[in-house]
């Protein structure tokens, strides 16, 4: 399928008692992963963190499968409905936990977030870039969208807006700087259009990469809100 889960669980072993297996499990960062759990648990984000936890054990990928120069093309379209159905999850469970913590995109028939000449509704995004500030989220900040390999038909269908290249792109490496208010706008299209509903012929051209995308936009949001986002 092209990717596995992540979300291994942890199998408790008593002192003293032999291992079976060698562990290939990581302690480093375990402290801010408590602090973490911690702030959680006394928060309504626990529903956004378990649901971003669901579609990583929909579908994950280690951070390293993303590092531009090991990994620049890994996963490619699938041909597998189940892996479809599996990488449609991901994304919709990611934005899920988006709308857990209230920083959606919100947008009507009557309100939409583009005017007629594919610019933004400025009352869409104020309102947007209000509920990020209040929530603590730097919206200068540039969020990083992962493009690798030959354009999908869900790119063809719509290209997220870029405000330059990140200084690793080439070749096969597309990847892009974006704002956050674009990411999310984006994600917002991708949910609606992609994997929420029934599936298309576009539906079909998903790829690890547009659950990551969703998945880790998620993940900085409700890591910056706690206050434990560190950027590079």
């Amino acid at each position: 399928m092209g990717f596995t889960d992540p979300m291994e669980d942890i199998h408790i072993r008593p002192y003293g008692e032999k291992q079976e297996t060698l562990s290939f499990f990581s302690t480093t960062g375990i402290t801010t992963a408590c602090r973490f759990a911690a702030l959680a648990s006394k928060a309504s984000l626990s529903y956004a963190m378990h649901k971003l936890a669901f579609s990583y054990r929909s579908a994950g990928a280690h951070h390293m499968d993303m590092h531009p120069r090991y990994s620049p093309r890994q996963f490619r379209v699938q041909k597998e409905p189940l892996t479809h159905v599996r990488l449609a999850n991901a994304v919709t469970l990611a934005y899920s936990a988006i709308e857990e913590m209230q920083l959606e995109l919100r947008a009507s028939r009557e309100n939409p977030s583009k005017l007629k000449d594919g610019s933004w509704n400025p009352v869409v995004r104020a309102e947007l870039q209000r509920r990020l500030l209040k929530a603590k989220i730097d919206i200068n900040d540039p969020f990083i969208w992962t493009l690798r390999g030959p354009k999908t038909r869900i790119e063809r269908s719509r290209q997220i807006p870029s405000i330059g290249k990140t200084k690793w792109t080439y070749g096969q490496v597309r990847d892009r700087n974006v704002s956050i208010v674009d990411a999310l706008a984006y994600a917002s299209w991708l949910r609606s259009t992609t994997t929420t509903h029934r599936f298309t012929k576009t539906s079909t051209s998903l790829t690890v990469y547009d659950a990551h995308n969703v998945q880790f936009l998620a993940r900085k949001l409700l890591m910056e809100r706690f206050g434990l986002w560190d950027r590079p």
